[in-house]
């Protein structure tokens, strides 16, 4: 349960910031120096201003070098988090002297 309230809460925010966040400043009326820089560009050269290129997609990201390799470890990184952030008050040691739970309390808020 402790892996699937993220998961759920992720997937639901990236649903939203997926669809509910614009692409281009320009979508909202924003006009920057790097599209006043393209228009002239695309000015100067003949072509249409709002012709841009295309996007690419998830498998074409895939395909970069060390794309593929970062999402796999980027991936167990957060699993290991998750189960030692909210399984290790649960787990039982040989010796309860020696080891703490609130010395883990500081190295774990670096991972998260």
């Amino acid at each position: 349960m402790a892996i699937v309230v993220p998961l759920v809460l992720n997937g639901l925010w990236s649903v939203i910031n997926f669809t509910c966040v614009p692409n281009n400043p320009k979508d909202v009326g924003i006009e920057t120096e790097e599209s006043r820089e393209q228009e002239a560009i695309a000015l100067a050269s003949g072509k249409d201003k709002d012709a841009e290129p295309s996007p690419i997609g998830i498998g074409q990201a895939f395909m970069l070098p060390n794309v593929m390799g970062y999402a796999i470890a980027f991936g167990f990184f957060k699993l290991i988090n998750y189960a030692m952030f909210f399984q290790v008050e649960n787990m039982k040691f040989a010796c309860r002297e020696c080891f703490c739970v609130s010395y883990l309390a500081f190295p774990l808020t670096f991972f998260s």
